[in-house]
Parts: structure tokens; sequence; C-alpha cells
């Protein structure tokens, strides 16, 4: 046995673990935090993708011990968002998660769900490193979560969608591709914030239900 201390969704976390024990095992059957998927065990499908200091891992490869004085984050830790618009500022990790979350239930991003957590994950990497990626960079980003319903396309709309409401940009600029980490300011003055509230009735049980299904 060993100690691990680590915070994952905000909550501190101290306890005695077999030292074989994966990451996503502790996730899921000490944590609770079921949103974090098992698909295949064998680092392919990306389901069970969370993030160690905001960096985007997959944890049915990682030991827990690895993640022993680091901070994890998984999908849970958007529970609480609620569509409206995204304030136009330098946004954290939890304000892109939350923003991804929006737009992926306005976009029905979320055909079974399975996959979704992962992929949301992925996409806050992604836009940690590059605030404001071209398609073909997320679909890149994307690449290693794979989705088992086959609607990449809609999963690829979403996200760029989340980067035109937090950076501030209208589409037309944001098609542009601007790439780079080297992206200009945000103006206060623009931005999307409608809110499909339809659409996300609809599919607000799909985000939600990834915290009680089982893998």
């Amino acid at each position: 046995m060993a100690v691990l201390n680590l915070t994952v969704d905000g909550v501190r976390y101290d306890d005695y673990i077999e030292e074989r024990t994966l990451l996503v095992h502790l996730l899921r059957d000490r944590l609770g935090k079921v949103s974090t998927r098992v698909g295949c065990d064998t680092n392919e499908c990306g389901a069970c993708t969370v993030l160690v200091d905001g960096r985007a891992v997959r944890s049915c490869s990682m030991l827990a011990l690895q993640a022993d004085g680091r901070t994890v984050t998984t999908v849970d830790s958007a529970s609480h968002a609620v569509d409206g618009p995204v304030p136009h500022q330098t946004p954290s990790h939890q304000a892109v998660l939350e923003a991804l979350a929006q737009t992926f239930r306005r976009h029905r991003a979320t055909p079974c769900g399975f996959c979704t957590p992962g992929m949301l994950l992925s996409a806050v990497d992604l836009l940690s490193e590059c605030p404001v990626p071209t398609e073909d960079e997320v679909r890149d980003a994307l690449a290693g979560t794979r989705c088992r319903c086959g609607d990449e396309h809609t999963v690829v709309r979403a996200v760029l969608s989340a980067v035109t409401e937090l950076r501030g940009l209208t589409p037309a600029e944001r098609s542009r591709g601007t790439t780079s980490r080297d992206a200009p300011p945000p103006d206060p003055n623009q931005g999307e914030s409608a809110t499909d509230s339809a659409a996300t009735a609809r599919t607000d049980h799909t985000l939600a239900g990834h915290r009680g299904a089982a893998s």
C-alpha cells in the first residue's frame, strides 16, 4: 500500500491505495467519477481521458500514484454549467470546459454520450494551448478519442463554436484560422450569446447522464 494525495475536481483526496491501481479505477471505483469511461483498457479509445495539471491524459494508462501531488479534472467539474453568454476574458480551464459543454448541447454533439467526456477534455487541452485552432487542428486533437457513433463532424462544429464564444470572435474571424498562441485579445463588444433552449432541453440528459452511465 502507498499514500496518495491529489486534488480531483477541486476536492483534496488523501488515502492509501494499492501501488498498481490505475488512475481510471481510482476515479471510478473509489471516487465515483463514472463519467470517466473505460472503453478499451488498452490506451486506444480515449474515452478515459482526464486532465492532469491541465493536460489531457488517458487515465487507463497512468498509475494513480503518478498523479500524486497533482490536480486531476474530470468532466464532472462542469456539472453545474448553465447555458448563457461566456465572459470574454482569458478563459480558465473551467470556463473552457463549461463553454464546450454548452456548445456540445446546442449542436447536439452527444449522440450516445459515451465518448463525450473524453472529447470535452481533449478539446480543453487543445484550446488551452491553441486558443483559436483551425478545423484541421481540432480534428487532429480529437483523433485520439474515438466516436462510436461516427459523429465527429458535429463535435468539431461544437468545438469551433466554443472558440467563437470564448475569444469574442465573429464566425468569419474564426474561420480565417488564426491558429497561433498569439491570438489577438478578445473584444468585449463581440461574441455570440444566443442559446438554443430547445436543443439544450433535448440533450441535457445526455451530459447529465455521463456521471451515472455504465462503461
